[in-house]
């Protein structure tokens, strides 16, 4: 008789109490210079991940009417992103290889929800340990008053668009970035891939 293997995804949401300033980095980062000639915001933010080992997340509507123009020489990535940003209504705060950038609002700054909200997804096997050698795509689908930003599985080799909805998990993991809008309401997370059973986590934000 066969043994089939059963696997499907298990998703949980990662509780984070990190305060909303700049986390120094450990590594050294060499000198960035950037070249920029009347360039939307979001292209910038772009042309720095290339050159850096970080990952910007941002709400495309945050950045609509920024336009960067000059010459970025920076130290490091937080001199870079303070040059870039700029006397601009934006903050930002670094956590591990991961930028968020979000519009500069002292009110939204106090509360918790504002901050981005934390859902990893596993593929487990039905002992619900890891699948460590799985790499499927997982689609994420939020539903309520977020959005996506972006999703990561921590694979630097994978070069696909990030703030996609859709991304391979890597060693069995996958972070999803979701940022609560300034209402109450249930925020439904739900992570699906062909021949796993998908699941779904329901956030109450705003209350």
């Amino acid at each position: 008789m066969k043994k089939f293997s059963v696997f499907f995804i298990l998703a949980f949401l990662l509780i984070s109490f990190s305060p909303t300033y700049l986390v120094a980095q450990n590594t050294k980062d060499k000198e960035i210079v950037l070249e920029v000639k009347n360039e939307r915001l979001s292209q910038v933010f772009k042309r720095l991940e290339r050159m850096t080992n970080y990952k910007i997340m941002f709400i495309t509507e945050d950045l609509e009417q920024y336009d960067v123009n000059g010459k970025i020489r920076a130290k490091d990535i937080h001199d870079a992103m303070n040059q870039i940003i700029g006397n601009k209504n934006l903050e930002y705060v670094i956590d591990k290889q991961f930028i968020t950038v979000s519009l500069k609002d002292s009110e939204k700054a106090n509360t918790p929800e504002q901050e981005p909200i934390k859902v990893q997804g596993k593929v487990v096997d039905e002992n619900g340990a890891v699948v460590k050698l799985a790499d499927n795509e997982i689609t994420c689908m939020v539903q309520g008053p977020a959005k996506l930003l972006g999703l990561e599985g921590s694979n630097n080799t994978d070069m696909t668009n990030y703030r996609d909805n859709r991304h391979r998990v890597y060693h069995g993991r996958l972070l999803a970035y979701i940022q609560s809008a300034n209402e109450a309401g249930e925020v439904r997370v739900k992570l699906t891939s062909p021949l796993l059973k998908g699941t779904e986590v329901v956030i109450s934000v705003g209350e």
